[in-house]
This record gives structure tokens, sequence and C-alpha cells, in this order.
């Protein structure tokens, strides 16, 4: 009897452990993509190396322009973790005051719902990667006056030890404009809030804020749109410009609840 007990606790812990370890394959909890409204990320379960900020992993057919009101969009997540093979994701999509947007499952295999579907994440089947993955999904955008977007996703990249340390948390985020707002196309060269130097540039850009208030987050985008680098700003006054490549292009400078748009020329 003792040793049935024994075996039988046993058996338990190990099933404990294993649950621990693999119970979030089957997706986020919701709430873990480190937004703002979030506030949390992967690492309440996850433990590993320090949270890594991406550009770039999340990309958009949303214009330059701006999203139209109503309008449907792709929106993709390309994640890379070089000896993982399982890799998983959060993402929604915020306002300076709550989330907004309808989220829509274009691969019902590797992505699901989450968080009373303002979010979106992957399956157990979504996790599989040999090094890199990425997951696709489609996204309606907000009714008119909602202004700018943001997208938050939160990727978590685990070694698969059946335990929840080890993993690698990344961040990425990227900003739409609603249509009319603000766009790359009505560029304001007369406004002296921002100033860029030197234009043509090949290396690098200088930026300076003459605006009171602190500039949240910098875009450099292309003449279609594409959001090409992505800057959290921390009293940056240069920026690097080695991987973007040549054109005319746009710096989009968000302060406050505005944005300036700002054209120069990489050769």
């Amino acid at each position: 009897m003792y040793q049935f007990l024994k075996n039988t606790a046993l058996t338990g812990l190990l099933l404990l452990i294993f649950w621990a370890g693999t119970s979030k394959f089957g997706g986020s909890p919701g709430g873990k993509t480190g937004s703002p409204i979030d506030g949390s990320n992967c690492t309440g379960c996850h433990s590993g190396q320090d949270i890594i900020n991406k550009d770039n992993w999340i990309t958009t057919n949303i214009p330059g322009t701006g999203y139209v009101p109503g309008s449907t969009y792709e929106v993709k997540i390309s994640a890379f973790h070089s000896g993982s093979n399982r890799i998983g994701f959060e993402i929604t999509s915020e306002t300076a005051s709550k989330k907004v947007g309808i989220w829509e499952l274009t691969d019902s295999v590797n992505t699901q719902f989450t968080n009373d579907s303002m979010a979106v994440t992957h399956t157990s089947k979504g996790t599989s990667a040999t090094d890199s993955v990425s997951w696709t999904m489609k996204w309606t955008a907000p009714e008119t006056g909602s202004g700018n977007v943001t997208f938050y996703a939160a990727v978590n990249a685990t070694n698969s030890d059946l335990s929840s340390s080890g993993d690698q948390v990344y961040l990425s985020s990227v900003s739409v404009i609603e249509t009319g707002t603000t766009s790359i196309n009505k560029i304001s060269e007369s406004d002296d809030f921002i100033r860029l130097w030197p234009n043509p540039a090949s290396t690098y850009l200088n930026i300076r804020n003459r605006h009171q208030s602190p500039i949240k987050m910098l875009e450099i985008v292309d003449s279609h749109g594409k959001v090409l680098k992505s800057i959290n700003y921390v009293n940056q006054s240069i920026i690097n410009l080695d991987q973007i490549p040549a054109g005319i292009l746009f710096l989009r400078v968000y302060v406050l609840d505005k944005i300036y748009t700002k054209t120069f020329i990489k050769f």
C-alpha cells in the first residue's frame, strides 16, 4: 500500500511538472503582450534572458496614408530565435486608452483568440519552429475618430526543457495612423519642432526636438507606407541608417497625440 501511494504521488508530481512546462504550448492566457493596457508579458510565466525589443517583427498591409475605418487588413508576425523548436506569441491592438479593432483568424490550426477575442495567440500546433516561424491573421480597423493605433506583440522562444526557465521573451510594436489625420503624403516642413540633418543622408541622421514634450517613438517609412524601422525614443539624437535602403523616405515622429512627418533622402 505504501509503495502504491508513493508511486501515485510520484506520478502526480511528474504530471504537475509536465503541465507547468507545457501549459502555454496551447496559447497565451491573454493580457501578456507587454502593451500599456495589458501591463504584463510572457515573463510572468517564463524566465530566462533579459527582454529583447525587436523592430519589424510585426508587419501589415496598412498603407502609409493610414487605415480606413471599417476596412480589413492583414497582420503578420515573423519571429526568429536560433536553436528553438517552439515559439509562441500574443498580439493585440490599442489606442492610448482602449483596445480597438476586430481580429479575424485566417489560420485556425496555428492561431486562436485570447483575452475575450481582443488578442490572438498560438495554438499548440502553432508553436513548432526551426529557428523561425510566422503567423498571419486579419484585423478590421475601428470606427472613425479612433486615431492612432499601435499593435503590440510578445513572442516567447522556449528551450522545450519542460520548465518555465531558460526561455527568451521578445517584444515588438508598430503604430499606424487613421487615414485623414496625418499622412506621409502631407509633409509639413514648415513646422520647426523637429529638425533633421544632414539631408540627404548616408549612414546617420541627426534629430533635434524643439517641442516642449518628449518624443515617444520614431518610425522610418518608405514611399509605399512600409515601416522599415521603429525606434523607442530615449533622448536619442542620432539615428543609424546602415540597414535602411536608399530612396525617398519619411520619418514619423510621435509627440503626445500628434505625429510629425519629415521627409529625407537616403543615398
